[in-house]
């Protein structure tokens, strides 16, 4: 397979990253390591139920054994686990210091799902248009603590700083924008939201990890979708509950029977 042309800046980084990794140099991708270091950045300790780490520590061995990664793929990778694992103390924090969260009922969401490059994406941002939906923005699953109340959620300043990540995208992806538009304001997949519980497509689809793909086919999604509905709860807790859910992910069809468990 022909390797993808990069930028110079990013291939000269990469090649110098390389030499500095097989001196030893390099960001240790364990599971006990970056949870410790989520705890010291954001000075919090629950994380909740941890029935997530089987998934993230089986994630940290295939990334290490399996993925090949390049100095800066390393960087994104630990980057990546490190901000969710930091998401999720947060997201914790809040829904046990607010009793509201727990409290919001989540009304016959509406979930779109079917096998990728079907029209999925379109569906999404057709029935987004609906103005009795709702539906997650891609900056506020990115940054959800505090939640957006209805008159910040198009113009918190966490907008900015979600753009920048995906303007990040676009320079070490060119051209990723015309596959599939991103950005802060934008309907976001449920991905996104599951990557927290670190059971998500979202890795399958960002890094060769054949063995995590196997793992996860195998496994029960019924505690990530509680995850998943934690999520909104702490969303909707800001916003209120006038308006019904739009969520779109394709391998939802994969778990067509959890999601109705989970979401009545």
């Amino acid at each position: 397979m022909k390797k993808p042309k990069r930028p110079f800046a990013i291939a000269a980084i990469n090649s110098l990253g390389g030499l500095l990794m097989k001196a030893g140099m390099r960001d240790p991708l364990s599971a006990d390591d970056l949870m410790q270091q989520a705890m010291r950045n954001t000075q919090l300790s629950d994380f909740g139920d941890i029935d997530f780490l089987p998934a993230l520590e089986q994630l940290c061995v295939a990334l290490e054994t399996e993925a090949k990664l390049n100095f800066i793929g390393r960087k994104i990778a630990r980057g990546s686990l490190l901000s969710l694992l930091e998401r999720r103390l947060k997201i914790i924090n809040y829904s046990t210091r607010t009793p509201a969260v727990k409290q919001q009922h989540i009304r016959k969401p509406l979930f779109i799902a079917g096998m990728p490059r079907t029209g999925t994406t379109i569906l999404f941002e057709l029935l987004s248009q609906d103005p009795h939906h709702r539906f997650p923005l891609s900056w506020e699953v990115e940054n959800p603590i505090p939640p957006a109340n209805e008159d910040s959620l198009h113009n918190d300043p966490r907008i900015a700083l979600a753009e920048k990540q995906f303007e990040q995208v676009e320079q070490l992806v060119p051209g990723f924008n015309a596959m599939h538009e991103i950005g802060a304001t934008l309907p976001q997949e449920c991905v996104a939201i599951l990557a927290a519980h670190f059971m998500s497509e979202q890795w399958v689809v960002s890094y060769n990890i054949p063995s995590y793909r196997r793992w996860l086919m195998q496994r029960d999604f019924r505690k990530a979708y509680e995850w998943h509905r934690l999520c909104l709860q702490v969303m909707q807790s800001g916003y209120g509950e006038n308006k019904r859910w739009l969520l779109k992910t394709p391998p939802h069809i994969g778990y067509l029977e959890t999601i109705l468990e989970v979401y009545p």
